[in-house]
C-alpha cells in the first residue's frame, strides 16, 4: 500500500514540476542540436548533390558513405569528437537540473516558479555532482564485476558445460537485477535527501541514501524495480515507434521530429516520477521515524 501510494504522490509531484521538466527537455533539444546541425551540414557538404537520400530510402547503404573519400574521417572525427563533448556537457546538465527536479517535487515545496526551478538547480550542484560522480563510479565498477566478470568467463572457457554457462548467466542476471536497482535507490535517496536539506553534504547523503535504501528495501526495491521496468517497456515502445521510418518529404520528416521530442518529454517526465516516488517514500519514512521517535520519548 505505501508503495502505491508513493507512486501516486510521486506522479502528482511531477505533474507539478512541469515547468521543470520542460526546461530539462529544452535544453536536451539544444544540447543534441549543437552535434546534429554541424554534423547535417558536413554532410550536405561532403554529399553535394547526390542522390543520396534515394540511396538511403530503402535503408542504410555503406557504399554511399565510401564515396566520400577523405571526407569521411573528417566528418568520423567531427563526430567522435563531438559525441564525447555532448555526452560530457550533457551528464552536467543533468546534474545542474536534477537538483532543480528533485526540490521541486518534495512535499512542502510551494514554488513552482522557473526562477525558482534554476535557483535551487543551481544551489544543489556542487553536492549533486559529487553525488552523481561517486554513484556512477560505485555502479561501473560494480557492474564491471557482476556483468563483464562472467561475460568473460563464458566467451574464453571452452571447457565450461552448458549447465555451469546457465549457473553462471544466471547468478550473474540475478545480481544485476537485485543490485542496479539498489544502487539507484541509493543514488535517488541522497539527492533527495540533499534536495531537502540546506546544507550541503554529499557524502552525509550517501550515507544516508544506504542506510535509508536498506531501511526501507522491502517497500523502496519493489517500487524501484516497479519504476524500471515501466521506464525499460516505454524505452522499447519508443524503439518500436521510431525504428523502420525513413520519412522521404520535409512533412514526414517534421512530423517524425515533433514524434521524437514528444517521447523524449514523456521520457524526462517518467524520470521525474521516478525522483517523486523516492521522495515521497523517503518523507513517509521519515514522518514514520520521527513519530515512532517521539512516541517513545514519551513512553520513557
Amino acid at each position: 500500500m505505501k508503495i502505491f501510494r508513493s507512486l501516486f504522490t510521486g506522479a502528482g509531484a511531477s505533474l507539478r514540476s512541469w515547468k521543470g521538466v520542460l526546461i530539462t527537455w529544452l535544453f536536451s533539444l539544444i544540447l543534441v542540436s549543437t552535434l546534429a546541425l554541424p554534423l547535417r551540414s558536413a554532410l550536405n557538404s561532403g554529399f553535394g548533390k547526390s542522390l543520396v537520400t534515394e540511396n538511403l530510402r530503402d535503408g542504410f547503404n555503406p557504399a554511399v558513405f565510401m564515396d566520400l573519400g577523405h571526407g569521411l574521417r573528417a566528418i568520423a572525427s567531427f563526430f567522435s569528437t563531438g559525441l564525447i563533448l555532448l555526452l560530457l556537457i550533457g551528464f552536467l546538465v543533468n546534474v545542474f537540473f536534477a537538483g532543480g527536479l528533485f526540490s521541486s517535487v518534495q512535499k512542502d515545496t510551494g514554488n513552482h516558479s522557473f526562477q525558482e526551478f534554476f535557483r535551487t538547480s543551481a544551489e544543489k550542484f556542487g553536492s549533486f555532482l559529487i553525488i552523481s560522480v561517486l554513484m556512477k563510479m560505485i555502479i561501473i565498477f560494480i557492474s564491471g564485476i557482476i556483468i563483464v566478470v562472467p561475460l568473460i568467463i563464458l566467451t574464453t572457457s571452452s571447457g565450461l558445460s552448458t549447465k555451469t554457462a546457465i549457473i553462471i548467466a544466471s547468478i550473474s542476471g540475478l545480481l544485476t537485477i537485485s543490485v542496479i536497482p539498489t544502487l539507484l535507490l541509493v543514488a535517488d535517496y541522497a539527492r533527495a535527501w540533499q534536495a531537502a536539506n540546506e546544507k550541503h553534504a554529499a557524502f552525509g547523503a550517501i550515507g544516508f541514501g544506504f542506510g535509508e535504501s536498506f531501511r526501507s528495501f522491502r517497500s523502496s526495491f519493489p517500487m524501484m524495480l516497479l519504476i524500471l521496468i515501466i521506464l525499460i517497456l516505454y524505452v522499447l515502445f519508443v524503439l518500436l515507434m521510431i525504428s523502420g521510418k525513413n520519412p522521404v518529404s520535409g512533412n514526414e520528416a517534421f512530423l517524425l521530429f515533433l514524434l521524437s521530442q514528444l517521447l523524449v518529454f514523456i521520457k524526462i517526465f517518467l524520470k521525474t516520477w521516478r525522483y517523486g516516488s523516492v521522495t515521497a517514500l523517503m518523507e513517509a519514512n521519515l514522518v514514520k521515524e520521527s513519530t515512532k521517535a517521539e512516541a517513545e520519548g514519551n513512553f520513557l
